[in-house]
């Protein structure tokens, strides 16, 4: 995709993941023994926002939180991560394994309820909450396996961005 190997599905997501919604990229497929060439155009998928978009971030350090893919925690989110429906906030539908969000301990399935203490309900509050941050520090608390903990993100030593 768009020149770079791709090794499975997760990977296959990811790279569509790091394309901007509106751009058409070269496709190589394999398919029944004979290669294929097509241009694919990519669009946003419905109800998914991701945080610190890749390329958005300015050189003063705006938007924390990156390699890290919200969506809003409707019925089929809460039905596939046994979601309470009392719990309110975004849930993580895809994560960079090499993000300073991975490292810190966030995986797909978590509900992000608050972004530095402020309250999270639903997939644009957490994108609004992520930008213009006072520093590269992001103190994130989330739902996981029916209790809430906090995760600190620290993005300063994060070579991302």
């Amino acid at each position: 995709m768009d020149g770079k190997k791709v090794t499975d599905s997760r990977h296959l997501k990811l790279q569509v993941a790091r394309t901007r919604p509106g751009a058409s990229v070269p496709v190589t497929l394999l398919r029944d023994g004979k290669q294929k060439e097509l241009t694919v155009p990519i669009k946003e998928l419905p109800g998914t926002d991701r945080l610190a978009q890749n390329g958005d971030m300015d050189a003063s350090g705006a938007d924390v939180l990156h390699g890290v893919a919200v969506g809003d925690l409707d019925g089929l989110a809460r039905q596939q991560f046994k979601v309470p429906a009392h719990v309110k906030g975004a849930v993580i539908t895809d994560l960079e394994p090499d993000s300073a969000a991975s490292e810190a301990g966030l995986k797909p399935g978590d509900v992000i309820v608050e972004i530095n203490r402020h309250p999270v309900k639903d997939a644009a509050e957490a994108v609004r909450l992520t930008e213009k941050p006072k520093d590269r520090t992001t103190l994130v608390r989330v739902w996981r396996n029916g209790g809430t903990s906090y995760v600190v993100v620290d993005e300063t030593k994060n070579k991302a961005g």
